[in-house]
């Protein structure tokens, strides 16, 4: 049996998702994936690495949205509280304003929580699967929700809010590295599929 890819030269193993019958050249190419994956011909592996790039282009999208959008209710938290200055007088203006640009500065870290609570409860569910809630309802009956671990989240978003304006500029830091890993995650994955012929 000779390889698929390469007719001339003899198999010496056969692809974990196709069958597909690879020499030792096509097996060492895929080899990097051969740990996870097992032994793959050309084109799966081209196919699991290419779902591997998009996961962390999709992921740099969403971190990079959720920058944005931190850094715009920051600064203008940040507005509002120098606003408060001239405005001031302790009146109930001033109050209103002084809340507003604390919610703003909390949204920030609002966002960096559900986000990290996310992406870590959808690892849990990759590796574990999904996990069900039941309940008792006040008339008898019993219902089952998905559990989508938010038990600690809410008290966690309180303290992020009230101490965003402290908060905010490290977790936009934090967003804007992960961003960047992220993008250099997909572009190595990339680059690496170009590899493969």
């Amino acid at each position: 049996m000779n390889c698929e890819r390469h007719p001339d030269r003899e198999a010496v193993a056969k692809c974990n998702e196709c069958g597909a019958p690879i020499c030792a050249e096509c097996a060492e190419k895929t080899s990097v994936l051969r740990e996870s994956c097992g032994t793959l011909c050309i084109d799966c592996c081209k196919s699991e690495l290419q779902g591997i790039a998009d996961y962390y282009a999709a992921k740099k999208s969403r971190r990079l949205r959720n920058m944005i959008l931190m850094t715009v209710f920051y600064i203008i938290g940040i507005v509002l509280l120098a606003i408060c200055g001239p405005v001031g007088g302790g009146g109930l203006v001033t109050a209103i304003i002084a809340l507003a640009a604390v919610v703003c500065c909390g949204i920030g870290p609002l966002i960096w929580v559900a986000n990290r609570h996310k992406e870590a409860h959808d690892a849990y569910e990759e590796r574990n699967g999904v996990t069900y809630n039941v309940q008792s309802t006040w008339d008898g009956n019993v219902k089952v929700k998905r559990d989508k671990g938010d038990t600690s989240l809410g008290f966690l978003a309180l303290i992020m809010m009230a101490f965003g304006i402290l908060i905010s500029p490290v977790v936009i830091i934090i967003t804007l590295i992960g961003t960047v890993n992220a993008a250099k995650s997909a572009k190595l994955y990339n680059d690496y599929i170009a590899t493969l012929q």
